[in-house]
């Protein structure tokens, strides 16, 4: 659901956080023209900087939902482990599920794709790392 204080046309909001198809800078939706184009702002070595885009030219980032501290188990079948499900054996993967950038406050952000990660994390001066699944062996 959208928040009914934000202006919304097309597929991005005010204050969603987009970037170039083409690679770049994550920036922040300002507002929705009424020609389409959506303006943006971010900030590069300190400097604000504002343009807008037709929306076709963007994607909009997307980080995983995390809740740090809780079991993604117990946050769906209880504390009482007995009550949890079985896990499926999983095979080693040569690439990562998800990948993980530090914050701007020291927390750990999950994203789907190395690209925006990469990106993230530039645009941070952070880090960010590869997350794998272990087949238990």
């Amino acid at each position: 659901m959208t928040d009914p204080g934000k202006k919304q046309r097309g597929p991005f909001a005010e204050g969603t956080l987009v970037c170039l198809k083409t690679g770049g800078p994550l920036m922040t939706v300002e507002d929705i023209r009424f020609d389409g184009f959506v303006g943006t702002v971010w900030f590069q070595d300190g400097i604000c900087h504002r343009d807008s885009f037709h929306p076709v030219h963007l994607n909009a980032f997307e980080p995983l939902p995390l809740r740090l501290g809780a079991s993604m188990f117990e946050a769906a079948y209880g504390p009482d482990r007995s009550k949890w499900p079985a896990p499926a054996p999983a095979p080693l993967g040569k690439q990562p599920v998800a990948f993980r950038v530090r914050g701007p406050r020291d927390e750990w952000v999950l994203v789907k794709s190395e690209d925006a990660a990469a990106r993230a994390a530039f645009e941070g001066g952070t880090e960010y790392q590869g997350l794998y699944v272990r087949d238990g062996t």
